[in-house]
């Protein structure tokens, strides 16, 4: 037989009958360049192997219930257990007559945490109404990594327009400001490109 015929004999995919060629399991030899010659004592062989195959898997399935039935026994039994000794509460059989009185605590609320970063982070010689970039995203409440992507590339070509200083202690990094005047064109290319009202 062929690996088709063999698997149709078997009742298996023609690749399980592959697979076990593969393995040793059984042994074939070519009749031609492309095709298996399997001999019928091989194909029972694998019947075999493949209903004892099932056999161990199904008694596998039947153990593992019948632990699980085991375990659930034995948590029923502590359950029971436990009941019979705890002292079962009393049920109330009127609703309590006892008055309730409003809590009226009220939690304190903790100050607001400014939104913008004072003034005097933004260096003197900069115009005044000059913003950090982040004070900026706050007031167009840009995410911080939509603000960082659009400082480093830009808005699909267009750049913001800003002020890049150097930062004092760490190398290779910039503090970046908005003029007045650098705002008002951010605001232009953020609304041309549809990422504020």
């Amino acid at each position: 037989m062929n690996a088709e015929q063999a698997a149709r004999a078997i009742g298996c995919s023609s690749k399980t009958v592959l697979r076990h060629i593969a393995r040793g399991t059984i042994s074939a030899t070519h009749k031609h360049a492309q095709e298996l010659d399997i001999a019928e004592d091989q194909v029972e062989k694998l019947k075999q192997v493949l209903t004892l195959a099932k056999s161990r898997q199904s008694t596998d399935v039947l153990q593992e219930l019948e632990l699980l039935t085991l375990r659930v026994q034995t948590l029923e039994e502590k359950v029971q257990t436990l009941e019979s000794v705890q002292p079962s509460l009393p049920v109330p059989t009127e609703p309590s007559t006892v008055p309730t009185t409003k809590d009226t605590y009220q939690p304190q609320q903790s100050p607001q945490k400014p939104t913008t970063i004072p003034s005097s982070t933004i260096p003197s010689d900069l115009p005044t109404g000059t913003l950090t970039s982040t004070q900026f995203r706050k007031q167009h409440a840009i995410e911080k990594i939509d603000m960082d992507a659009y400082i480093q590339r830009g808005i699909f070509g267009a750049a913001l327009p800003m002020i890049r200083i150097p930062h004092p202690t760490r190398a290779g990094y910039t503090l970046t400001y908005f003029t007045p005047e650098d705002q008002e064109k951010a605001i232009e290319v953020l609304k041309r490109h549809g990422k504020i009202q």
